[in-house]
């Protein structure tokens, strides 16, 4: 990484260069733990990339795999900010890392809850994440716990809340659970929600 980031420099400051989206977005994936993302993103606003999905995914898988997982689940609330709709690859690696163990589970919601103190937002992203986590770990409970908390930290379920849980219910052979849950849906209903819910009938 000492190679890319001096690389990185001496392309942008020493020859003042600007690099192209590709290289860019393959920085960012190096990024975290070095520094970079700040740079990287200014290099994408000066060449007139507007910022994307991608871009910011990139930043959450470096953050990751240094280890910083609060600066991932920020990542999650900025991209939101930006009118950016975390998908399924945005959560990917905070996913693989959080649902390695209980021991992952509960330092990712350590971190959510000093996020909150902070007075930041919790991204639903971060939250569904971690309620896939809970369920692919088998922990059923753990993941009910979050969802009830929902309204806490201001977020709304969405399809994906209601999906992993159902799963979870499946697999765990909880009908009367499942029941509750499809019941919540249809409470909720948020058009996306509801239709899903007509379709299952």
């Amino acid at each position: 990484m000492d190679v890319v980031t001096e690389c990185w420099t001496k392309v942008t400051s020493g020859l003042n260069l600007l690099p192209d989206e590709g290289v860019c977005v393959d920085v960012l994936h190096a990024a975290g733990q070095h520094g970079l993302a700040s740079d990287v993103l200014r290099v994408l606003k000066v060449t007139g990339v507007s910022r994307q999905e991608n871009h910011l995914a990139a930043l959450i898988d470096a953050f990751c795999h240094a280890g910083q997982i609060k600066d991932a689940f920020l990542t999650l609330s900025s991209m939101r900010s930006a009118d950016l709709v975390p998908i399924a690859t945005s959560t990917s690696s905070i996913f693989d890392i959080i649902s390695k163990d209980v021991d992952a589970l509960d330092s990712a919601w350590s971190i959510v809850e000093g996020i909150t103190k902070e007075g930041h937002q919790i991204d639903v992203a971060v939250l569904d994440a971690i309620i896939k986590a809970a369920v692919a770990l088998g922990d059923q409970q753990h993941a009910m716990g979050i969802y009830k908390m929902f309204a806490e930290y201001n977020a709304k379920p969405t399809l994906e809340t209601f999906n992993t849980l159902l799963s979870g219910c499946i697999a765990a052979g909880h009908r009367e659970l499942g029941d509750r849950i499809l019941a919540d849906m249809k409470q909720f209903r948020p058009k996306h929600v509801a239709d899903a819910v007509r379709r299952g009938r």
